[in-house]
């Protein structure tokens, strides 16, 4: 077969036997069919079980369908693969041929880890901290926080959030410092993927050669404790039609509220495995926010934009919100008048002390006091086994 699409960017034709899909990511291929028909063909997909945390004994990760060419003719045993040997998809070259973005404007790190928290609950980190979503989404909160929505603070430091100006150059240098593969996923962009390192491989440390048009597409896999580098244009501040963005995505992340509202100009950078977004390894990339101001309007209230054709947040995604109680202005704490305050946030659980409590010591204590009164009933009682056996001597003399 040969691979022509990833993520929906067109690639140049490249060979291929097989292909390894993470979560999230698309892949449209070519297949050459046989100018016969007397055999039918196994097509085999097979799970990666490196990804389970505890495999099902009952699972078949192999899931079977055929090319059938001949319906009396029968369906040749499927060959299942020991091992994934895969195309390398860091070697395609897009279509258009878009050479490397060699002038980054900003680079940050997104150093990836998991651990637990005081709640006893595991949790995925960027930069040590988790996702935890905001009081008010951060569409809105960029939407009425005037000429502040430029500054990152106002977001909240659990948001995890990065203001990307208008068509800058970005840089993403993803250091993932878990044994665990991880697919990462950037809404509202395609990136250039100029850097996967191998397995093992360690932090990213700018020792590479970086090819001249590099695999472009919205999802990579991270290797384990390997590192990626990802760079992409801040030019889409939001030109997608609002009705096509249901629901808010700082809300996609909630454990327990339910789905809401939309999001333009807030994109999520994401590890794809479902259960890694509900664990918190989630970043915000707020872009353009006053251009954003300019685009999207709150309309009959306060905070409505001054461009008249800016286009209005439908009256039913403000009702969604206010219906259960989500504030649409201010802060990621919702307060309206001190943006810098942040007093009342969504925050994680505590983190987990860094020894003994109070109860933990006085449990030890007794404890210790148990064993040690447990050894010296045993001693007791076995010397009074020893005294009777020489008292039963005496007497038989």
């Amino acid at each position: 077969m040969r691979v022509v699409e990833v993520d929906g960017i067109y690639t140049e034709e490249a060979d291929a036997n097989m292909i390894y899909l993470t979560a999230a990511q698309r892949y449209s291929v070519l297949v050459t069919t046989n100018n016969e028909t007397s055999a039918n063909f196994a097509i085999v997909g097979s799970m990666d079980l490196d990804l389970f945390d505890v495999v099902p004994e009952n699972l078949n990760p192999n899931v079977t369908g055929w090319l059938v060419y001949d319906e009396a003719a029968p369906l040749p045993t499927p060959a299942f693969t020991e091992s994934f040997e895969p195309f390398d998809d860091f070697n395609l070259i897009p279509y258009d041929r878009e050479p490397i973005f060699d002038a980054v404007d900003y680079s940050f790190n997104l150093d990836v880890k998991m651990d637990n928290l005081g709640d006893g609950a595991n949790y995925a980190w960027f930069n040590n901290h988790t996702y935890v979503r905001p009081k008010v989404p951060t569409l809105y909160s960029a939407l009425t926080s005037g000429n502040m929505a430029t500054d990152a603070a106002i977001y909240g430091e659990h948001t995890i959030p990065f203001i990307l100006e208008k068509n800058n150059v970005v840089e993403i240098v993803l250091n993932n410092m878990d044994a665990g593969k991880h697919p990462f996923h950037l809404h509202g962009h395609a990136f250039q993927t100029v850097v996967r390192s191998a397995e093992e491989a360690g932090v990213y440390v700018n020792n590479e050669t970086f090819p001249e048009f590099p695999m472009r597409r919205d999802t990579v896999m991270a290797r384990p404790n390997g590192n990626v580098v990802l760079r992409f244009r801040a030019d889409n501040p939001g030109t997608i039609s609002l009705p096509l963005l249901l629901p808010f995505i700082s809300y996609l992340v909630s454990r327990t509220d339910p789905l809401t509202c939309a999001t333009k100009g807030i994109w999520l950078f994401h590890c794809h495995i479902e259960w890694h977004v509900a664990s918190g390894l989630v970043a915000t990339m707020i872009e353009s926010p006053l251009e954003l101001q300019q685009q999207l309007s709150l309309a009959q209230s306060p905070y409505a934009s001054p461009n008249a054709s800016a286009l209005a947040i439908p009256t039913s995604h403000v009702q969604a919100c206010t219906q259960q109680g989500i504030p649409i202005a201010g802060n990621a704490a919702g307060n309206t008048k001190d943006l810098f305050n942040l007093n009342g946030e969504n925050i994680p659980p505590a983190p987990l002390p860094a020894g003994f409590e109070a109860k933990g010591i006085v449990a030890l204590v007794f404890s210790a006091v148990a064993a040690f009164a447990g050894m010296a009933v045993i001693g007791w009682y076995g010397l009074l086994e020893v005294q009777r056996g020489d008292k039963d001597k005496v007497v038989g003399l």
